[in-house]
């Protein structure tokens, strides 16, 4: 199939890694840089709508479509008969429902609980998990004299990510020097090669997500797929994907609050206890995780869904 992917393409975290696997699966991908879309000379000759339309696309992919008359955009390719996808990687009803409104002809994002509720308001969507680049699946290299047994990677400085405050102060006031917090000020400092070597680098990663019942964020996929174990906050319907105690472990929440539920910290403290006392255990689980996610969960896994769902349903 012939696919003109509208996206952001100079990272393999951003839309490079789904257009790569893509192409990996056997379908032709033409990139159509989305900073620059539609904007006159800025983007460029081959870079805006009349130039996407010359290819005749089969379909054309995006993400939020953030580009100058988004609106106008949609009308056109409806015209032309060229089907559209909204491929969102980070989602749940409660904060992003605006996508609908863009009037993709599927909405595929990792949302696993309010499908009813986007066909009420007229959107065909489906639940698309995240996932991470398969070639980003391998066990990188210790980082000599680092010395930490306990990591967590995520931003603080947005209001949706409070949450975690309570999260990092006490893993800070519990485990002291063990304890490594990367991305405070800035979620994307550790990616790529560097998450691997750093994963590799420390015992166990911990976990969580925006709370809604059957999402969560990348960073399980991203973890386990770099052979990293991951004691994640537990959501429903994650043991569904991942048997727990086997390719990861939990820890307990609970609470109604959408952007993060209250922890049971004597919970994840004996949680961390187990593992970073039991080494053979911990190794196991970090193994199966692996080999699990590179069989069922990478790029190429939510590729082939993803051009399924297509095929199916226009």
């Amino acid at each position: 199939m012939k696919i003109a992917f509208i996206g952001k393409f100079k990272k393999i975290y951003d839309e490079e890694g789904k257009a790569l696997s893509l192409e990996k699966i056997g379908h032709q991908v033409i990139r159509f840089e989305e900073d620059t879309f539609n904007r006159g000379f800025q983007g460029g000759w081959n870079n805006n709508l009349k130039a996407l339309l010359s290819y005749e696309p089969d379909v054309v992919m995006f993400t939020k479509l953030r580009v100058p008359n988004s609106l106008e955009v949609i009308r056109t390719l409806r015209v032309h008969n060229i089907p559209t996808v909204s491929w969102y990687p980070d989602y749940s009803f409660d904060w992003n429902e605006g996508l609908g409104r863009l009037g993709s002809d599927l909405l595929m994002i990792p949302d696993g609980t309010n499908q009813m509720k986007w066909k009420i308001l007229g959107v065909n969507q489906h639940c698309v998990r995240q996932g991470i680049y398969d070639e980003m699946c391998y066990s990188g290299k210790d980082i000599p004299d680092l010395n930490k047994d306990i990591l967590f990677v995520g931003s603080l400085n947005d209001h949706l990510y409070k949450h975690r405050i309570p999260l990092i102060d006490f893993l800070e006031e519990t485990y002291g020097d063990r304890f490594l917090h990367l991305g405070g000020k800035n979620s994307d400092e550790i990616r790529n090669h560097e998450l691997n070597d750093i994963i590799k680098s420390v015992k166990i990663t911990i976990g969580d997500s925006l709370y809604a019942p059957y999402y969560w964020s990348n960073r399980i996929y991203e973890t386990i797929g770099r052979g990293g174990f991951i004691l994640h906050s537990y959501v429903e319907g994650i043991d569904e994907e991942y048997e727990v105690g086997k390719h990861f472990d939990v820890y307990k929440t609970y609470g109604k609050n959408g952007w993060g539920r209250k922890i049971d910290f004597d919970d994840l403290k004996s949680k961390i206890d187990l593992y970073l006392n039991d080494e053979k255990l911990r190794n196991t689980v970090r193994r199966l995780g692996m080999s699990h996610t590179i069989q069922h969960h990478t790029l190429l896994n939510r590729s082939e869904q993803v051009m399924e769902i297509i095929e199916r349903e226009l």
